[in-house]
């Protein structure tokens, strides 16, 4: 992959006012992994092409722009740097991309591993546990709690198993349908932070964004406050978006910014030192990047880290269910060979 200034460098003589932003655009549509975005952006391209202002442009496919590119291109376009800004915008989107591939990485196995695990349960339910009811009934055995309720199961199973999936593959087609909804989005943001392995990634994962975001804004000149709520309206979190309106304003009523990013973000102390240099210009926003790439790096270890945890876990949960399954069965089948012996 060429690198975003190499591939820009070839637009310093543009034929038309607009071409550079064109090329940029066309770039986008070469390196976006979505072909929703891939037909977008290749259309604003060649809407750029043929002539068209970039502000129309912009405003005609704003609602299907991603909120971070829609903010940074429309906050450029004002400053006269939308070029530049493209040119960031895919360094950005890389570490992004490996951001979220790191954790779809590591979240693929223990899926899977899970959804292996269900699957033995349920075959043992279905085509072993309940095939000893008619034994048990036949030769009226009592039978402890724990078969009974491994019984109850495999009948519910039975009876009931084909609806039961169906439901659960529409609750799950509706979460991901109700995730881009900001009330669905915060209380799933809550339940990942609140979670002992995956809380830490979600929050190194926003920290990485959030810098990452606030540095091309603030080398694109954009003031720090409006760059504060450009990233806060891009960051897809209610709840961030609310911490950066308000450090925003704390910073603009001349609260100095260390003490204002203590008063409305929860971000950790290394990062709130960074903000001691906000007075620094490109110096802050190299500090921001920096940042930004430990605390992807930090996402990506405690991914892992969550992966190999949650391998003996299901494992070690399976063994079990499994050896009581076992236990369930033979104690009544003891008990029945004792009372005909």
């Amino acid at each position: 992959m060429s690198s975003g200034k190499e591939q820009f460098g070839e637009a310093d003589q543009p034929a038309s006012p607009h071409l550079p932003l064109a090329l940029g655009f066309r770039v986008l549509s070469e390196e976006t992994t979505s072909p929703r975005l891939r037909r977008i952006f290749a259309e604003m391209s060649d809407r750029l092409e043929a002539g068209a202002d970039p502000a129309d442009v912009l405003s005609r496919y704003a609602d299907r722009l991603p909120a971070d590119f829609a903010a940074l291109v429309t906050a450029a376009d004002r400053l006269g740097s939308p070029a530049s800004v493209l040119q960031h915008y895919l360094d950005y989107v890389s570490a992004d991309r490996d951001i979220r591939r790191s954790l779809r990485m590591a979240l693929v196995y223990p899926v899977l591993l899970l959804a292996a695990a269900a699957a033995l349960m349920i075959f043992l339910l279905v085509f072993v546990v309940a095939e000893y009811r008619p034994i048990f009934e036949d030769f009226g055995v009592e039978v402890p709690g724990v078969t009974a309720w491994f019984l109850q199961m495999a009948d519910f199973l039975t009876r009931y198993g084909t609806q039961a999936l169906a439901a659960i593959s529409v609750a799950a087609a509706g979460m991901w349908l109700l995730r881009a909804l900001p009330g669905p989005r915060l209380v799933l943001g809550r339940i990942a932070r609140a979670s002992p392995l995956w809380g830490s990634v979600w929050e190194c994962s926003a920290i990485a964004r959030l810098s990452h975001l606030l540095a091309l804004f603030l080398r694109e000149r954009v003031p720090l406050p409006e760059a504060l709520r450009l990233t806060g309206r891009a960051m897809g979190s209610p709840s961030l978006n609310r911490g950066c309106q308000d450090l925003a304003d704390e910073i603009e009523r001349g609260t100095p910014p260390v003490q204002a990013v203590r008063k409305t973000l929860d971000l950790p102390v290394d990062l709130e030192h960074v903000f001691q240099w906000s007075d620094r210009g490109e110096a802050f926003a190299d500090l921001l990047e920096s940042s930004g790439h430990l605390y992807r790096l930090r996402a990506q270890l405690y991914a892992r880290t969550a992966a190999l945890v949650v391998e003996p876990l299901v494992i070690a949960g399976v063994a079990i269910l499994v050896a009581l399954m076992l236990i369930a069965m033979f104690l009544p089948l003891m008990k029945m060979l004792n009372a005909l012996s």
